[in-house]
């Protein structure tokens, strides 16, 4: 019994980080695909939760709560995220001046 439920806390952690490191990378695709300055802290308000440092870390906080699984993950179309991304922030600050 141990060991099962040990085992399922260790694919839980494993898919966790896994879910992890595909949120950042997807975080890393929206801010080049919006040239958005990765160190600057414009969107912390607008994307995150208000105590990240940077846009990067808004940008994950946001993607963390708009993907809850990697299930979901798997469903994802980069396009559609940019232009998720792009409705967020259109709505949260107002239109953009490209």
């Amino acid at each position: 019994m141990t060991e099962i439920t040990t085992m399922d806390l260790f694919i839980t952690q494993q898919e966790r980080k896994r879910l992890g490191i595909r949120i950042r990378n997807m975080a890393e695709m929206l801010l080049a695909a919006l040239k958005i300055d990765p160190s600057g802290r414009q969107l912390i308000i607008a994307c995150g939760s208000g105590v990240e440092s940077n846009n990067r870390d808004a940008i994950i906080t946001w993607l963390n709560k708009a993907v809850c699984c990697e299930a979901r993950m798997d469903l994802v179309v980069p396009e559609q995220v940019v232009k998720a991304l792009e409705r967020h922030l259109e709505h949260s600050i107002g239109r953009w001046s490209s």
